[in-house]
């Protein structure tokens, strides 16, 4: 399972760490501020959700609160955790069929209008990279989305085929909110040992730090397994981004595929988007090679 591109020159990785504690771990979300709007000017008038300007208007945007003490609060990883990512990362003489969660909002698709989740826009080759991935890994969608908006998602993403291949299809109502933090705008966490253990309840499948990766575009809903995110930019509808996002994370799966403990090497070699990225072969054969 060789990856299937690679970049025409080899771009250093950049593993400098973002701002951290002093243990190598992100810092704790200050708590949020209460939104007060600025007060109007004569010549301004304000619709829902929107602030306006002399020239144009822009989405307001809305703060995420952090969730009560009744979800778990904010979590951190356990010691447990941050001991076996430490171990120094070692490759496997063959590559394994890994766990590979993945988000949809902003990862594989953009939704102009959260209230309509049936209208959306997919990531460039979000069909090939799926394709890929199901049939190659054992996969998961995991969004914080309502149930109802998740399914709908999923099933324009994916066939009645494809559907019976995934082995979860988690939304909001999975993330252990409290009802009003479900009905609220707070900060939802991803705990990837509420999947494992479910995992091997429901289908005996053993699954854990050294063989999952999630795939999402936010760092801190990743918080409580850090070392097995695989954080992406943020999708906003734009069909030109540059640097094939799903090709690179494709590539950086195949890596990972190919080691005994994901945790400690991802820990030691973070997945670094390349902006100037291009494919080693014309996009066709890119392509050709899903099919």
């Amino acid at each position: 399972m060789a990856p299937l591109s690679q970049p025409a020159t080899e771009a250093k990785v950049d593993t400098r760490p973002n701002k951290k504690q002093s243990n190598g771990l992100p810092a704790k979300p200050p708590p949020v501020k209460a939104h007060v709007p600025p007060a109007k000017k004569n010549w301004e008038t304000k619709k829902p959700n929107q602030t306006q300007t002399q020239n144009k208007t822009v989405p307001e945007v809305r703060p995420y609160f952090p969730p009560s003490k009744a979800s778990g609060g904010v979590p951190d990883p356990t010691a447990q955790y941050m001991a076996q990512s430490a171990i120094l990362p070692t490759s496997l003489p063959e590559p394994r069929r890994i766990l590979v969660v993945i988000d949809l909002n902003g990862t594989l698709l953009y939704r102009p209008n959260r209230k309509n989740p049936s209208r959306f826009v997919e990531r460039p080759h979000t069909r090939q990279f799926l394709d890929y991935c199901l049939n190659t890994f054992c996969v998961a969608i995991w969004s914080s989305a309502k149930p109802d908006n998740v399914h709908k998602m999923a099933n324009q993403l994916f066939t009645p085929e494809e559907h019976a291949k995934l082995v979860a299809i988690w939304g909001r109502d999975t993330l252990g909110l409290s009802p009003d933090d479900y009905n609220n705008r707070v900060q939802c966490y991803k705990r990837l040992s509420v999947m494992w253990a479910d995992l091997a309840r429901r289908l005996g499948q053993r699954w854990d730090q050294t063989n999952t990766v999630l795939v999402d575009d936010s760092s801190e809903k990743a918080r409580s397994e850090p070392f097995n995110l695989i954080q992406l930019p943020e999708f906003e509808g734009n069909l030109a981004e540059q640097g094939f996002v799903l090709p690179q994370v494709h590539d950086f799966l195949n890596e990972c595929a190919m080691q005994r403990d994901i945790s400690s090497y991802i820990r030691a070699k973070r997945f670094a988007f390349k902006p100037e990225f291009v494919l080693g072969a014309p996009v066709q054969r890119y392509v050709q090679d899903f099919e």
